[in-house]
């Protein structure tokens, strides 16, 4: 789980080590989701889950470069290995049905409750790794918040005013 402020990179870390998976590890299957079906992806916006992800392939060194993905909506496929990136809006049966080495929920703590809730509820059929990455959430009583509170989770803190390039000249004597 991750608990963080707003632009701190962890978007970009999670769909980076996915990638590397993607890249590398024959058979990897991961699922990334958001609460709109946008913010996954869409067509041209670099903001996008899927956008940070294909970015990157389209950078490397083209000795490095899958040349041939495939990428479709809400898929990415590696046909060199069969590794596979897909994404999804969270929804009541958000993951099910189908395993995955890890699934990442960006923005978790502002998925509406009770599909909050059934998405907890689900994950855990899914994959022995899911990963919870939000800024603010819905108060105390949303499921990002019972999680991230009871102690029986891995929590990773990155708030802004540990950031040196935000908090330059926060502490000056």
């Amino acid at each position: 789980m991750i608990d963080k402020s707003r632009d701190e990179g962890a978007t970009c870390i999670i769909t980076g080590v996915y990638f590397v998976y993607w890249l590398l590890v024959s058979q990897s299957t991961f699922l990334v989701g958001s609460r709109k079906e946008e913010f996954v992806d869409k067509a041209g916006d670099p903001k996008t889950l899927f956008a940070k992800i294909v970015y990157l392939n389209e950078h490397l060194p083209l000795s490095l470069r899958v040349a041939d993905a495939i990428k479709t909506h809400m898929h990415y496929e590696n046909p060199e290995n069969g590794s596979v990136i897909d994404g999804e809006a969270t929804n009541e049966s958000f993951g099910a049905g189908a395993r995955n080495l890890s699934v990442m929920l960006d923005e978790f703590g502002r998925v509406d409750y009770s599909i909050a809730q059934r998405i907890r509820e689900t994950l855990s059929d899914t994959t022995d790794c899911v990963i919870y990455n939000s800024t603010h959430f819905y108060g105390r009583g949303h499921p990002f918040a019972k999680l991230r509170y009871s102690g029986k989770v891995s929590v990773i803190v990155l708030p802004w005013w540990k950031n040196p390039v935000k908090n330059e000249g926060l502490y000056k004597s």
